[in-house]
């Protein structure tokens, strides 16, 4: 798309999927999907991929990787709320809505011949084996169409799904030394991180909606006394190094 300079990340010029603000119009909630094939994920696979948006620092992007566990399924829920199946949320890209986030087009690299895309990666978890799913990019914004304060145009490329090793970790780890517990919690819940850096919490309720969001360099404890019983998601960023992970807590 000329949008990019016809300049992909890999491949031909223009090999790699695009959506922008149009997806509603004049104005209005835009919840645009796109679904992968079925494939098999296990704890501790790895699905990366790269993105781009147009002028997000204007118009702020954001998006979600999703995933289902129920094979073939394409049910992405009934309304621009809902996820249906996909309610298990990987990561998400920039979920407040802020204008620095989402990577945006900022050079030219005249030596690869593409625009700086971003690589974002995160580590499948929460599954009891093998299991038959879907990923879904899920691309959400609260105020889009062309008269819309959000949402301008994003581009994924190279998505990749890399096979973990054996021997994964419990489900409450979320990578070399960041840990959450207790699960399942009542009042409170810790984060925990064995070195000092700049992390971007968020948290989310089993629709997707985010209900908590801080920045934070070292251990963290939340009070989660104000929440519903219900299942939750908190997803770390660590700003340094790209690395997201989300992971499920069960609130009682």
């Amino acid at each position: 798309q000329t949008v990019f300079g016809d300049t992909a990340y890999s491949g031909t010029a223009n090999s790699f999927a695009l959506v922008d603000y149009s997806s509603t119009d004049p104005e209005g909630v835009i919840s645009d999907w796109l679904l992968s094939d079925t494939i098999t994920l296990r704890n501790g696979d790895t699905v990366a991929f790269y993105t781009l948006s147009y002028n997000s620092a204007a118009y702020p992007d954001n998006l979600e990787c999703r995933f289902s566990t129920m094979g073939t399924s394409n049910n992405v829920g009934t309304d621009t709320v809902s996820v249906g199946d996909f309610s298990n949320l990987l990561f998400a890209i920039n979920p407040n809505f802020d204008t620095v986030s989402y990577p945006s087009i900022t050079s030219y690299d005249t030596v690869l011949a593409h625009h700086t895309w971003k690589k974002f990666y995160g580590i499948v978890g929460g599954l009891s084996g093998y299991t038959s799913c879907r990923l879904g990019f899920r691309y959400f914004e609260h105020d889009g169409g062309f008269n819309g304060l959000q949402g301008t145009t994003i581009g994924i490329d190279s998505l990749t799904v890399t096979r973990g090793i054996d021997t994964y970790v419990n489900e409450n780890s979320m990578g070399v030394g960041m840990q959450l517990y207790p699960n399942p919690a009542k009042d409170k819940i810790n984060l925990f991180f064995s070195s000092k850096g700049n992390y971007v919490v968020n948290v989310y309720n089993s629709i997707g909606q985010n209900v908590l969001s801080f920045n934070t360099e070292a251990t963290k404890t939340i009070d989660i006394s104000s929440f519903a019983p219900s299942l939750y998601f908190v997803t770390i960023v660590d700003t340094k190094t790209g690395y997201t992970k989300s992971i499920p807590f069960n609130k009682q």
